[in-house]
Protein backbone atom coordinates (compact mmCIF):
# COMPACT_ATOMS: atom_id res chain seq x y z
CA UNK A 1 0.00 0.00 0.00
CA UNK A 2 2.69 2.27 -1.29
CA UNK A 3 0.75 6.24 -0.82
CA UNK A 4 1.80 9.17 -3.08
CA UNK A 5 1.74 11.40 0.12
CA UNK A 6 4.46 13.08 1.44
CA UNK A 7 4.64 13.88 4.92
CA UNK A 8 7.05 16.62 6.38
CA UNK A 9 10.25 15.77 7.87
CA UNK A 10 8.51 15.88 11.54
CA UNK A 11 6.31 13.14 10.76
CA UNK A 12 8.52 11.30 8.51
CA UNK A 13 10.93 11.39 11.28
CA UNK A 14 7.87 9.64 13.14
CA UNK A 15 6.79 7.62 10.81
CA UNK A 16 10.35 5.86 10.74
CA UNK A 17 10.64 5.95 14.95
CA UNK A 18 7.53 3.68 14.92
CA UNK A 19 8.71 1.56 11.97
CA UNK A 20 12.21 0.96 13.62
CA UNK A 21 9.92 0.26 16.92
CA UNK A 22 7.94 -2.32 15.15
CA UNK A 23 10.57 -4.19 13.42
CA UNK A 24 12.74 -4.57 16.96
CA UNK A 25 9.83 -5.87 18.99
CA UNK A 26 8.35 -9.39 19.42
CA UNK A 27 5.36 -8.13 19.94
CA UNK A 28 3.17 -4.98 19.85
CA UNK A 29 0.38 -4.74 21.04
CA UNK A 30 -2.28 -1.84 20.05
CA UNK A 31 -4.38 -0.08 23.18
CA UNK A 32 -7.51 1.84 22.70
CA UNK A 33 -6.15 5.11 24.66
CA UNK A 34 -9.47 6.89 25.95
CA UNK A 35 -8.20 10.57 27.62
CA UNK A 36 -4.41 9.18 29.34
CA UNK A 37 -3.04 11.78 30.92
CA UNK A 38 0.51 12.36 30.79
CA UNK A 39 1.05 11.49 34.46
CA UNK A 40 -1.26 8.24 33.56
CA UNK A 41 1.04 7.36 30.68
CA UNK A 42 4.15 8.29 32.59
CA UNK A 43 2.69 5.45 35.18
CA UNK A 44 1.73 2.88 32.37
CA UNK A 45 5.40 3.68 30.67
CA UNK A 46 7.02 3.01 34.43
CA UNK A 47 4.93 -0.11 34.70
CA UNK A 48 5.83 -1.59 31.45
CA UNK A 49 9.55 -0.80 31.81
CA UNK A 50 10.19 -4.28 33.95
CA UNK A 51 8.76 -6.01 30.69
CA UNK A 52 11.29 -4.95 28.59
CA UNK A 53 7.91 -2.64 26.74
CA UNK A 54 7.67 0.50 25.44
CA UNK A 55 4.16 2.82 25.09
CA UNK A 56 4.15 5.54 22.57
CA UNK A 57 0.39 7.25 21.37
CA UNK A 58 0.70 6.76 17.56
CA UNK A 59 -1.38 8.68 15.02
CA UNK A 60 -3.34 5.84 13.35
CA UNK A 61 -2.38 7.21 9.66
CA UNK A 62 1.52 7.09 10.71
CA UNK A 63 1.18 3.98 12.58
CA UNK A 64 -0.35 2.42 8.63
CA UNK A 65 2.26 4.39 7.00
CA UNK A 66 5.00 2.96 9.45
CA UNK A 67 4.06 -0.78 9.25
CA UNK A 68 3.34 -1.07 5.30
CA UNK A 69 4.89 -3.99 4.57
CA UNK A 70 5.74 -5.52 8.10
CA UNK A 71 3.06 -8.05 9.68
CA UNK A 72 1.80 -5.26 11.85
CA UNK A 73 -0.05 -4.08 8.75
CA UNK A 74 -2.55 -6.52 9.39
CA UNK A 75 -3.70 -4.38 12.44
CA UNK A 76 -5.55 -2.16 9.98
CA UNK A 77 -9.08 -2.84 11.53
CA UNK A 78 -7.87 -2.09 14.84
CA UNK A 79 -6.94 1.60 14.42
CA UNK A 80 -9.73 3.47 15.06
CA UNK A 81 -10.18 5.90 17.82
CA UNK A 82 -6.86 7.50 19.63
CA UNK A 83 -4.01 4.62 19.86
CA UNK A 84 -1.29 3.69 22.00
CA UNK A 85 1.17 1.26 20.55
CA UNK A 86 2.87 -1.00 23.24
CA UNK A 87 5.79 -2.79 21.44
CA UNK A 88 8.63 -4.98 23.35
CA UNK A 89 11.00 -7.67 23.02
CA UNK A 90 10.59 -9.19 26.99
CA UNK A 91 7.79 -11.32 28.20
CA UNK A 92 4.43 -10.69 25.98
CA UNK A 93 2.29 -12.05 28.58
CA UNK A 94 3.43 -9.87 31.28
CA UNK A 95 3.21 -7.02 29.19
CA UNK A 96 -0.53 -7.80 28.41
CA UNK A 97 -1.18 -8.44 32.49
CA UNK A 98 0.44 -4.93 32.62
CA UNK A 99 -1.73 -3.38 30.01
CA UNK A 100 -4.60 -5.63 31.31
CA UNK A 101 -4.53 -4.86 35.16
CA UNK A 102 -3.76 -0.70 33.93
CA UNK A 103 -7.02 -1.35 32.02
CA UNK A 104 -9.26 -1.71 35.03
CA UNK A 105 -7.62 0.74 37.43
CA UNK A 106 -8.27 3.25 35.36
CA UNK A 107 -10.70 2.53 32.65
CA UNK A 108 -9.17 4.57 30.08
CA UNK A 109 -7.01 2.01 28.08
CA UNK A 110 -8.30 -1.09 26.34
CA UNK A 111 -6.19 -3.78 24.29
CA UNK A 112 -7.58 -3.52 20.41
CA UNK A 113 -5.10 -6.17 18.65
CA UNK A 114 -1.70 -6.97 18.30
CA UNK A 115 1.32 -8.98 16.38
CA UNK A 116 3.12 -11.51 18.40
CA UNK A 117 6.03 -13.16 16.78
CA UNK A 118 4.84 -11.46 13.37
CA UNK A 119 1.54 -13.38 13.93
CA UNK A 120 -1.46 -10.94 14.28
CA UNK A 121 -3.29 -11.82 17.55
CA UNK A 122 -7.23 -10.31 18.97
CA UNK A 123 -7.93 -8.29 22.02
CA UNK A 124 -9.57 -11.65 23.02
CA UNK A 125 -6.08 -13.27 22.48
CA UNK A 126 -4.31 -10.51 24.35
CA UNK A 127 -7.02 -10.95 27.15
CA UNK A 128 -5.96 -14.44 27.37
CA UNK A 129 -2.02 -13.85 27.33
CA UNK A 130 -2.98 -11.58 30.35
CA UNK A 131 -4.68 -13.88 32.19
CA UNK A 132 -1.94 -16.97 31.91
CA UNK A 133 0.26 -17.52 35.03
CA UNK A 134 3.90 -15.54 34.76
CA UNK A 135 6.81 -17.50 33.77
CA UNK A 136 8.39 -18.13 37.67
CA UNK A 137 4.73 -19.68 38.41
CA UNK A 138 4.86 -21.88 34.70
CA UNK A 139 8.62 -22.91 35.32
CA UNK A 140 7.36 -24.06 39.12
CA UNK A 141 4.47 -26.11 37.23
CA UNK A 142 6.61 -28.01 34.73
CA UNK A 143 9.30 -28.64 37.39
CA UNK A 144 6.71 -30.18 39.29
CA UNK A 145 5.06 -31.87 36.50
CA UNK A 146 8.50 -33.48 35.94
CA UNK A 147 9.58 -33.98 39.54
CA UNK A 148 6.10 -36.53 40.33
CA UNK A 149 6.63 -39.29 38.44
CA UNK A 150 10.49 -39.68 39.94
CA UNK A 151 8.59 -39.02 43.14
CA UNK A 152 6.31 -41.49 42.32
CA UNK A 153 8.83 -43.78 41.15
CA UNK A 154 11.00 -43.72 44.51
CA UNK A 155 7.89 -44.45 46.67
CA UNK A 156 7.47 -47.46 44.70
CA UNK A 157 10.90 -48.61 44.47
CA UNK A 158 10.87 -47.73 48.33
CA UNK A 159 7.86 -50.10 49.28
CA UNK A 160 9.20 -52.81 47.13
CA UNK A 161 12.27 -52.52 49.11
CA UNK A 162 10.32 -52.07 52.45
CA UNK A 163 8.22 -55.26 51.96
CA UNK A 164 11.49 -57.33 50.96
CA UNK A 165 12.69 -56.11 54.29
CA UNK A 166 9.63 -57.73 55.72
CA UNK A 167 9.94 -61.07 53.80
CA UNK A 168 13.96 -61.52 54.81
CA UNK A 169 12.98 -60.60 58.58
CA UNK A 170 10.22 -63.03 58.70
CA UNK A 171 12.78 -65.67 56.62
CA UNK A 172 15.29 -64.69 59.08
CA UNK A 173 12.48 -65.33 62.27
CA UNK A 174 11.02 -68.37 61.24
CA UNK A 175 14.98 -70.03 60.64
CA UNK A 176 15.66 -68.60 64.17
CA UNK A 177 12.64 -70.56 65.71
CA UNK A 178 13.51 -73.42 63.86
CA UNK A 179 17.33 -73.52 65.22
CA UNK A 180 15.99 -73.12 69.14
CA UNK A 181 13.13 -75.97 68.19
CA UNK A 182 16.21 -78.22 66.65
Amino acid sequence: MKTNKTYRPEKEAIVEEIRRDVEGSSFVFLAENRGLAVDRITELRRRLRTTRARVRVVPNRLFLQAVNGLPAAALKPALHGPTAMIAGSGDAAEAARVIAQFGKETQMIAAKGGVLEGRPISAAEIQALAALPSKPVLQAQLVGALAAPLRALAGTLQAKLTSLLYVLKAVEKKKAESSSAA
